[in-house]
């Protein structure tokens, strides 16, 4: 039951972290290290 959870909340978590990560190095490129 708490893997069940805990796999659900990565599987909300992971593509959030994912998108806001990319909207952060969209918005701000000089300040993020990476470069694509």
């Amino acid at each position: 039951m708490l893997q069940r959870t805990l796999g659900s909340g990565w599987g909300v978590l992971l593509p959030g972290l994912l998108i806001a990560g990319l909207m952060y190095a969209d918005l701000s490129p000089d300040q993020c290290g990476l470069s694509f």
